[in-house]
């Protein structure tokens, strides 16, 4: 009778132990191999996040805060304070690149100049608009934070030359309704006043009016992060711009009125590109250093969701590797101890074809053929249970635990299957050779006792 049917009488002659057998290695693969793809999944979430990082840093207004209590000179100072820390924090070896966001919170109207003045006063939700000045406005596009409807934006060139240009979001149109064109020459207004209880109107202090080229329009886009959502107003206009009327308007009205309201400007997102996003945690401890506990300004990065979630991710990532080991020495013990029961089943058959001059090496191969066919089918078959049930528990980790939306997709690639099967088959013939070169010394009257 063959080697080959031999062993399939053998296995399908006692069906319990068989079976025995197949599930107890097919629950072993699964738990080695889903322990496994956990960990897979994680270093993948891990080396993921760190791919489509942003390296930006953005010094920002804390919001919460009433700048209502501070004095005019506590602001400026305040002001001065913030943009020192800039200036020191932008020499940083780490910076790729720094910009400056001056924002106006003018009472100010803007009108194209072929239509006719109106009260400002008297229409001041309708009428009013943000001045922003910023000196690299391509950068908003550059990480597709806003899209070019039109036109161009502001360029180095614009905020050497504090030309008068101004890029507005397409939606802004004029008082009446109408369509801003590029190439338009708009007025924006500032104005000061007084309100006078007796006459019940406001008294004009100071005005001063601000003529600005329309040279783009643009479309913010929907998706844009916590990170970005707060460096998006009406308008931009140059930088050095928009600091030179700061100074003008600051000179005037404390020539024509003896004071100037500080808060009318301010710093309001001062940004850093890093040049690597791991340094982004480095980088936030030297501006609270610098910030020395002033609350009116904080700190935001791109990489703030991926430090909240690092710490966790690595313990998931060690106990994922944890498991790994102590289920593989685990199933080293468990899978001999289980092949030892099954072959000891087998001690009187080995004694019989011993003693009738089967060679040895006829009797090694049919139970290491029986152990190896029914292991080879355990794992198969585990190989794809664990792919299933480590990528349910890896994704239901990272949405549930880590708070992470993204799905990770685990594929069962070939050189996965190799290694299970590889280091599944030297584990069941070593299995197998333990118990037999011990009944193989023994003499078959011994074995058939």
């Amino acid at each position: 009778m063959s080697i080959i049917k031999r062993i399939i009488i053998s296995i399908v002659r006692r069906p319990f132990k068989s079976l025995l057998l197949l599930l107890s290695i097919l629950l072993l693969g699964t738990f080695t191999g889903g322990s496994y793809i956990i960990y897979k999944a994680f270093d993948i979430l891990s080396t993921s996040i760190k791919e489509n990082l942003d390296s930006f840093a953005i010094i920002r207004q804390t919001e919460e805060y009433n700048y209502a209590i501070l004095s005019d000179d506590e602001y400026y100072e305040l002001q001065c304070h913030i943009f020192d820390i800039f200036n020191t924090l932008k020499k940083d070896d780490e910076i790729k690149a720094s910009y400056l966001q001056l924002s106006s919170q003018m009472n100010g109207f803007v009108s194209d100049l072929s239509y006719p003045d109106y009260h400002f006063f008297y229409d001041v939700d309708e009428g009013g608009l943000k001045l922003n000045g910023i000196e690299a406005d391509s950068m908003l596009e550059q990480k597709n934070i806003i899209d070019l409807a039109e036109g161009r934006f502001i360029t180095q060139q614009d905020n050497d030359n504090n030309a008068q240009v101004i890029v507005l979001d397409q939606n802004t149109t004029y008082r009446d309704g109408s369509i801003i064109q590029i190439g338009d020459k708009i007025r924006v207004t500032y104005q000061n006043y007084e309100w006078n209880n007796e006459t019940n109107e406001a008294v004009i202090l100071n005005r001063i009016d601000y003529e600005f080229e329309v040279i783009g329009k643009y479309i913010v886009r929907e998706e844009n992060s916590a990170v970005w959502e707060d460096i998006l107003y009406d308008s931009y206009i140059p930088y050095s711009t928009l600091s030179q009327m700061r100074d003008e308007i600051r000179k005037a009205d404390i020539s024509k009125t003896g004071y100037f309201d500080e808060t009318i400007f301010s710093y309001r997102n001062l940004i850093f590109e890093l040049k690597n996003p791991e340094n982004l945690k480095i980088f936030k401890d030297k501006f609270r250093e610098l910030n020395k506990n002033n609350p009116y300004y904080h700190m935001l990065t791109s990489a703030d969701n991926y430090f909240a979630v690092k710490g966790t991710l690595e313990n998931l990532r060690s106990i994922s590797l944890i498991i790994i080991c102590t289920s593989i020495v685990a199933s080293i013990l468990i899978t001999t101890l289980i092949v030892y029961l099954y072959l000891k089943d087998h001690t009187k058959e080995i004694g019989i074809l011993i003693a009738i001059g089967e060679y040895k090496k006829n009797i090694l191969a049919q139970m290491v053929g029986e152990i190896l066919i029914i292991g080879l089918l355990g794992l198969s078959l585990s190989v794809f249970s664990s792919g299933i049930i480590g990528s349910k528990l890896s994704q239901n980790i990272i949405t549930e635990q880590l708070q992470v939306d993204e799905i990770i997709s685990i594929n069962i690639d070939i050189e996965y299957c190799i290694i299970i099967m590889g280091i599944g088959c030297i584990l069941l013939c070593l299995s197998a050779l333990l118990p037999l070169a011990k009944q193989f010394k023994q003499k078959p009257k011994d074995l058939l006792m």
